[in-house]
């Protein structure tokens, strides 16, 4: 009976070294470990299995990436687009606003004295004179710098103006004196008679001078204005063309039209 005891006694503790013992693989790993790459063999068996799940899980994460990467460079590009229209709107209106404040540019002035004798003769035996000294100053350049266009490059750093025609702003007697004059009872001048004829002597100087190249001398210093204004503005580089000067309109029209004008 003692024996049987014995027996079971070593029996158990034999199970419990074997039981022991099994909880380590012949590389002296433990049954969790053993039940963790069991699973994972597992798991690579299913995939091999089934290798089409695994491809389209796999094109599915590269799809979310590319469609988060098209995203970020559409954003990049629009945000970066909307940026330069801002910048090129601000620069056109300012280009605009400079243009506008000026409106008319006066870029050359002529200023003349001259002495001529004004005559009234009521016949061949009667005649009226005044010796009169007269200044007055002729204005030419650009009416309305509205009417400038204009064109920008890409960068925004050259600007390019076009001008409309230059002409004649202004042409005013700015004093006169009568030095000496001789009247006669019936054929005196009248102070009226003496203005329009003063107004026929400046209306030929304002053809002489136009002759003489006044309106080319403005375009040349209207260009030299507007380029220096735009470089002032940040412009690295400033063009500013003018249409072709015409000086047919002030050589043609008639002492009367001038004045009806006037």
């Amino acid at each position: 009976m003692e024996n049987k005891k014995v027996v079971k006694k070593n029996q158990k503790k034999s199970d419990q070294e074997n039981l022991l013992q099994a909880s380590f693989d012949y590389n002296g790993k433990s049954l969790d470990e053993l039940k963790l790459i069991r699973k994972i063999e597992q798991e690579k068996n299913r995939r091999e299995q089934n290798p089409v799940d695994s491809f389209m899980i796999k094109l599915i994460i590269v799809l979310i990436l590319v469609c988060i990467l098209v995203t970020i460079i559409v954003s990049s590009v629009l945000i970066s687009k909307n940026h330069n229209q801002k910048n090129s709107n601000s620069v056109e209106m300012r280009v605009e606003s400079t243009l506008t404040s000026c409106q008319e540019l006066v870029s050359y002035k002529y200023r003349y004295q001259q002495m001529d004798f004004i005559k009234h003769s009521a016949s061949s035996s009667w005649t009226s004179y005044v010796l009169l000294k007269y200044s007055g100053i002729l204005r030419a350049g650009i009416k309305d710098l509205n009417q400038c266009t204009f064109e920008m490059s890409d960068d925004k750093k050259n600007l390019k103006i076009f001008t409309p025609e230059l002409e004649i702003l202004g042409n005013e007697i700015s004093s006169y004196e009568v030095l000496d004059e001789y009247q006669r009872w019936f054929s005196a001048l009248t102070v009226k008679e003496t203005m329009e004829e003063l107004d026929r002597k400046k209306l030929q100087l304002e053809k002489e001078a136009v002759q003489n190249g006044l309106l080319k001398e403005a375009a040349d210093h209207a260009k030299l204005t507007l380029e220096k204004m735009f470089l002032a503005a940040g412009f690295e580089r400033v063009q500013v063309v003018y249409p072709p000067i015409d000086i047919s309109p002030y050589i043609n029209k008639t002492d009367e039209e001038n004045i009806s004008a006037e």
